[in-house]
């Protein structure tokens, strides 16, 4: 009762399915990828795969920040190729270009459409060796707590948007060990504060990218206009000593604004 998903001892796992690597045409192995990926020092790096429903028929896309852990969850028609394309595509459109430098998948053939990804987003790809899912382990652990939610057997179709995006912000406002129990949500707005020449480029890119999306949804009213509606109170208060840390909190709910 006191494993992640409830369970009340460890099962073995079973062998991941998939279909041929040689599905996947133009496919870049991980070995190419950029070192600075690797240490985690450098953000914009991610690592993306499905969570797959009952049958295969139905799916919801999980994205992960290597540095701050920061999640971000897509919803999908279908576990298909051309789902995962607008699916990806519709949900890291959200991320400012200088946090997309890469993204890390394993062999399965919903990303057969790759390059198109690659090209929409301007975003390099890269893939895992055949049976290697610790290469992006990141990715891998944050599904297994994602199947709290999403249980294997159901049909993921049925998730909403909101329902997602609920899931979403709880992971990243939990605490992690393997971040000093500091939260995702923390640690990515720690990156945007940072006052050093080489992360201003990144931070000015931040609040660009924050005020086009405060203005599209000014123009459609979706969003009040009172201080807690314009930039996240409420997401600051749910955070301990939120008056201490404002200046960080304030980037964290632009990027909140960003990704929502």
């Amino acid at each position: 009762r006191y494993l992640p998903r409830g369970k009340s001892k460890r099962g073995r796992r079973g062998k991941r399915g998939g279909s041929p690597a040689s599905f996947i045409e133009g496919r870049v192995s991980l070995q190419e990828r950029p070192l600075e990926a690797a240490d985690r020092k450098v953000p914009g790096h991610w690592e993306a795969d499905l969570i797959k429903g009952a049958g295969n028929a139905s799916a919801v896309g999980t994205i992960v920040e290597r540095t701050s852990r920061f999640l971000m969850l897509a919803r999908m028609d279908s576990a298909s190729a051309s789902s995962a394309l607008e699916g990806f595509s519709r949900r890291l459109r959200t991320v400012p270009p200088s946090l997309r430098k890469t993204l890390t998948y394993d062999q399965g053939t919903e990303m057969a459409l790759h390059q198109d990804l690659a090209k929409r987003l301007r975003m390099d790809i890269y893939f895992c060796d055949p049976h290697s899912p610790w290469q992006r382990g990141t990715n891998e652990n944050t599904n297994r707590l994602l199947r709290f939610w999403f249980e294997k057997g159901t049909d993921l179709g049925a998730y909403t948007k909101d329902d997602l995006k609920a899931v979403q912000d709880k992971l990243n406002t939990r605490p992690r060990p393997t971040l000093e129990f500091d939260t995702p949500a923390q640690r990515l707005a720690a990156l945007f504060v940072r006052t050093d020449s080489s992360h201003q480029p990144l931070l000015l890119s931040v609040l660009f990218w924050a005020a086009l999306r405060i203005a599209s949804l000014a123009a459609a009213e979706a969003i009040s206009w009172s201080p807690r509606g314009m930039i996240g109170v409420a997401f600051a208060k749910a955070l301990p000593g939120w008056r201490q840390r404002w200046p960080t909190l304030s980037a964290s709910a632009i990027f909140w604004i960003v990704v929502s």
